[in-house]
């Protein structure tokens, strides 16, 4: 294997993981919103 070939591959392995790990985060902020958004609901419903 070319030393080219083998960067290109990791370069890729880097950038999958890395995707993989902002998927991560943004579903817990996703997450976090929707449960302050059903908070903000909840207190307008008892008003």
């Amino acid at each position: 294997m070319h030393l080219r070939q083998i960067l290109l591959k990791s370069r890729i392995i880097n950038l999958l993981l890395s995707y993989h790990l902002d998927l991560d985060y943004l579903q817990k902020c996703v997450s976090k919103l929707s449960n302050i958004e059903q908070i903000i609901r909840n207190s307008q419903w008892t008003e």
